[in-house]
């Protein structure tokens, strides 16, 4: 006969008794501590249920009842937590965390305690015969007449050897493997069931995907976004299971495109280097790219690189003390503006770097800087204000306010195409 994991517990009253054999274990959780109530009835005894543990009970006592040592999977304060929590979350907890292991197999009964009053004491006293027969009475009887029943079966008087020793271990086995099989169908029923609950969530997940896509495609951008956020967040929780992860995953993609799609985000799939600016400079730390004519140029704070088909001519420092953030290109001038951190404006043109001036005392402050046709156009989200410099013979003339009602708080950056285009921090336009 195979190891045999069993705990059997009896109540008499408030006294509980307690006995084990194997790695069946029973734990207590008193006012939130935690104690192994099985560790003192182990022994070197190698027959069954040889000791018995007794003790009062007291109210809103947890007990855990398990035919394996949960505890390799769980810690101590984590059981304590799960039961003051309440005996269904505990148990809920307790087996997703078991049923993460796949390699285990255990039967888990858990009981909360709810009586008027109780006396004080754990339950560590161990005691043999006297209390041990009385638990065992009513299962010692019923065994007997099994074995009766046997002993006067037609196959057990075809083996004469049998003998009544070996008839007890028929009857012992008889009442593991029943207790295996009952416990294997509720373990097996309850998978089922956990299955079909995550089933129809991803099925309803799958139905909100495609309101999802309705809505977005008929402008409704904010609920789209808002319904895809939702389907994120509880496909999540699924994922923390053991339950479709493919499924969820395959979910998660086309959740990403839809998001894609109605938000007019295009990926790039494949990208290659087109010039490496370190063949130049070992170090580069690169802002911005602007186009001028038919030459492309990368800068850094205080350095211009001027590329050439394929190929980075040698830097030029702009300033040597002037930090650049943002740069233009004024195609009708042929030259490059900078931006500077100190609010002043470079003009590169002939391959040369100077200062702009205008015809205001000084330039507005700003975050960012375009050009279209000869203006020259200032981003000041501390003024809510876009200026416009128009370019003159050799410098810029005033700044208008070109901005009327337009919240420009939170701008970082602007676009000019004809129509001008602000994005603020937050991401929107």
């Amino acid at each position: 006969m195979g190891d045999v994991n069993c705990v059997i517990a009896a109540f008499a009253g408030h006294e509980l008794n307690l006995t084990q054999t194997g790695d069946g274990e029973a734990y207590l959780i008193r006012k939130n501590k935690f104690s192994n109530l099985t560790d003192a009835l182990r022994g070197k005894n190698k027959e069954l249920f040889v000791n018995i543990a007794s003790g009062e009970m007291m109210p809103d006592d947890k007990l855990v009842f398990t035919t394996d040592r949960l505890l390799r999977m769980v810690t101590h304060n984590q059981l304590a937590q799960w039961l003051s929590e309440g005996v269904s979350e505990s148990t809920e907890a307790i087996r997703d965390t078991v049923m993460a292991d796949e390699s285990s197999s255990i039967a888990i009964a858990s009981l909360h305690v709810k009586i008027m009053a109780a006396s004080s004491g754990p339950l560590p006293a161990l005691k043999n015969s006297e209390q041990w027969e009385r638990l065992s009475h009513t299962f010692g009887k019923w065994m007997g007449k099994a074995k009766e029943k046997i002993e006067e079966s037609e196959w057990a008087q075809r083996i004469p050897s049998l003998g009544s020793k070996n008839i007890l271990w028929i009857l012992a086995a008889s009442v593991v493997v029943l207790v295996a099989a009952v416990a294997f169908l509720m373990n097996s029923s309850r998978t089922s069931a956990i299955r079909s609950e995550y089933s129809a969530k991803l099925e309803k997940l799958n139905q909100d995907l495609q309101v999802a896509n309705t809505k977005g495609f008929s402008s409704d951008t904010l609920t789209a976004n808002a319904i895809l956020e939702k389907i994120e967040n509880e496909v999540g929780t699924i994922m923390a299971t053991p339950y479709f992860h493919e499924e969820s995953l395959d979910l998660l993609d086309r959740v990403k495109a839809t998001r894609d799609d109605i938000n007019n985000i295009k990926r790039l799939k494949e990208v290659t280097p087109f010039i490496d600016l370190t063949a130049k400079k070992s170090e580069v730390n690169a802002i911005g790219l602007n186009q001028l004519d038919d030459k492309l140029y990368a800068f850094e704070y205080n350095t211009l690189h001027e590329i050439i088909l394929d190929q980075a001519l040698d830097p030029k420092q702009i300033d040597e003390d002037e930090v650049m953030i943002e740069s233009a290109s004024l195609g009708e001038q042929n030259s490059l503006l900078f931006l500077t951190q100190s609010g002043r404006i470079i003009e590169y043109s002939g391959g040369k770097f100077s200062f702009a001036d205008t015809d205001d005392q000084s330039w507005k402050s700003g975050v960012d800087i375009a050009a279209y046709g000869r203006f020259l156009y200032l981003l000041s989200p501390a003024n809510n204000q876009i200026y416009k410099y128009p370019r003159l013979r050799s410098n810029f003339s005033s700044g208008s306010a070109y901005n009327n009602d337009a919240d420009l708080s939170g701008a970082v950056s602007m676009a000019i195409d004809g129509s001008i285009y602000v994005l603020k921090s937050s991401g929107k336009s």
